[in-house]
């Protein structure tokens, strides 16, 4: 999928907000410049090269708070990673026993 177009009709926008809130890509922010303002109403729908302009405007996200409590989905996803990589180890050493016994009785495989 390709976005060929994306546009904010600040002429319908009540500033609420909810946009950013539920935008399942965090795609949308704020910015503190007013720069939405137009003389004419028919330039308030601003595609996405006018939004483009005011990106570095965004401010930075807030940091994380170190002593919270880690998001579960990356908790069940390191866990199901520990767990894949322990058994590709157990793999790869089941692999070399047979090898190393060969090697001891001073045959080749």
């Amino acid at each position: 999928n390709v976005l060929d177009r994306f546009a904010i009709d600040f002429s319908l926008c009540m500033y609420c907000g909810i946009c950013i809130e539920v935008c399942p890509f965090d795609a949308l922010f704020w910015s503190p410049e007013f720069e939405y303002a137009e003389t004419d109403i028919h330039e308030l729908t601003h595609e996405r090269d006018k939004l483009r302009e005011w990106m570095w405007t965004v401010p930075e996200p807030p940091a994380l708070d170190p002593g919270a409590e880690e998001p579960k989905e990356i908790t069940a996803a390191r866990k199901a990673a520990d767990k894949l990589a322990a058994q590709r180890a157990r793999e790869q050493q089941e692999e070399q026993e047979p090898r190393q016994q060969q090697d001891e009785k001073g045959g080749t495989p």
